[in-house]
């Protein structure tokens, strides 16, 4: 307490009793810096903010399903790092993402900055527009670009992409993954109307460091040449993602799911399905 006014630090939970002669309660109160409750919020992490590290505690309030809503990143606002934490407290969020005529950029940004994007679904995501054919997916345009930066960390993400524009270089969760990232429960499925080939694939021009549980469902290739390797191998490490062409060749395979937290996930038809999309 500092002058009467409770300060928690964004991003800290912290226990907090308040209590009189009568009764008393505790709870547990985190900090944020924006919590989003409208898909128009997400161009609002970048408000003011160009070519800079954006830091700070994001939270999703609740699901927003308007997979028609066109949701768009302005040129010149989004050209930055993306440094902090969004956690989707399991919701699920759909939309048409359409990309800038010179760049292209995701819901979060140009480029990772060692952030975490944790506990949310992506459901019937569309992408349109040209991006002046620079890569770009639905997270952002780049795992990193320069060396040293800290790994930029998915845990319990799920991303359907039902759409991708025809001659794009778009992709379905980022655009270049050079550099280090950290993949744990992480379940893509790419599928309906996609281009074949290079412009469908999900992760583009690079790997990562480190996958655990972390399934691709395409019949496209996982990027360009094909799961293990990359065209610039110097500047990237070996993927462990496994890759099947359906859903049923998946349940099939027996794997795992063990890790796959039943507070965000059903596991009960034989493979992880996110837990508020199960039917």
């Amino acid at each position: 307490m500092k002058g009467g006014a409770l300060q928690i630090p964004v991003g800290q939970t912290t226990e907090v009793t308040l209590y009189n002669e009568a009764v008393g309660y505790t709870m547990n109160i985190t900090a944020y810096t924006m919590i989003l409750d409208e898909l128009q919020d997400f161009t609002k992490i970048y408000a003011g903010k160009e070519k800079t590290i954006v830091q700070g505690s994001y939270m999703l309030a609740k699901d927003i399903i308007e997979p028609d809503t066109v949701l768009s990143m302005p040129d010149g606002m989004v050209a930055n790092d993306f440094a902090g934490t969004f956690d989707g407290k399991g919701h699920v969020i759909s939309f048409t993402l359409v990309h800038g005529t010179t760049h292209a950029f995701g819901i979060f940004g140009e480029t990772f900055h060692g952030a975490t994007i944790k506990n949310l679904a992506m459901n019937n995501v569309k992408q349109t527009g040209t991006g002046g054919k620079n890569p770009a997916g639905v997270l952002c345009s780049q795992g990193s670009k320069v060396s040293g930066v800290p790994e930029y960390h998915l845990e319990n993400l799920f991303v359907d992409v039902s759409f991708i524009e025809e001659g794009s270089n778009f992709f379905a969760v980022m655009g270049n993954v050079m550099w280090s990232g950290i993949l744990k429960n992480v379940i893509v499925h790419v599928d309906g109307e996609v281009p074949k080939g290079f412009e469908s694939s999900s992760f583009a021009r690079g790997s990562l460091i480190s996958s655990t549980n972390s399934y691709l469902i395409s019949a496209s290739p996982l990027y360009e040449i094909d799961v293990e390797e990359s065209k610039k191998p110097d500047q990237t490490k070996w993927v462990k993602i496994v890759q099947y062409e359906t859903y049923e060749e998946m349940e099939a395979n027996g794997n795992d799911y063990s890790s796959f937290s039943p507070e965000f996930w059903d596991v009960s038809s034989g493979i992880p399905v996110w837990k508020t999309l199960a039917k």
